[in-house]
């Protein structure tokens, strides 16, 4: 992980090393035969769009939906994050319309976890995974065009998670 500068150290066993460097909404760069200093500045990821007719926050309680994506390997299984759990929720949350705009790291198939946060005035929130059977995925393309994917997202899905 780098700092708030960009600056990341890393320690191995011996030189040179091969490193992968990877950050949301970047494409993911690797790196052969690293022995020394590196500067690396990354492409921007995919852009896609995920849209749903499901609503996408609520006055009671007060809620906002939101996404997790994971990379799908060959076998089929759900493997790391390629988008979430290191954002604040406000940066991967669909909005009003029921649209969320990102930049992926690579073509490839990703799995949906739509998630669900309750809100308390002290912007405290209590959140839950929204079961959702099977979880969609998208196969996103190495394309410069934005790729929009529907996700079906039943309300009463929703309505189970707040509970």
């Amino acid at each position: 992980m780098s700092g708030n500068d960009g600056v990341a150290f890393v320690r191995c066993d011996a030189l040179p090393t091969d490193l992968e460097v990877s950050a949301f909404g970047f494409a993911r760069q690797r790196l052969v035969g690293v022995s020394s200093d590196r500067e690396v500045v990354l492409d921007a990821g995919f852009p896609i769009r995920l849209h749903t007719s499901a609503r996408t926050s609520g006055g009671a309680p007060r809620y906002l939906l939101y996404v997790w994506l994971y990379s799908v390997g060959a076998e089929g299984a759900t493997g790391r994050p390629a988008w979430g759990p290191e954002l604040e929720y406000d940066s991967y949350r669909f909005d009003e319309r029921g649209e969320f705009a990102l930049r992926m790291p690579e073509p490839g198939l990703y799995e949906c976890e739509v998630r669900v946060t309750v809100l308390r005035d002290d912007r405290v929130g209590a959140g839950a995974i929204v079961n959702v059977t099977p979880r969609p995925r998208i196969d996103v393309r190495a394309s410069d065009e934005e790729q929009v994917f529907e996700l079906s997202i039943p309300q009463a899905a929703i309505e189970e998670a707040l509970r």
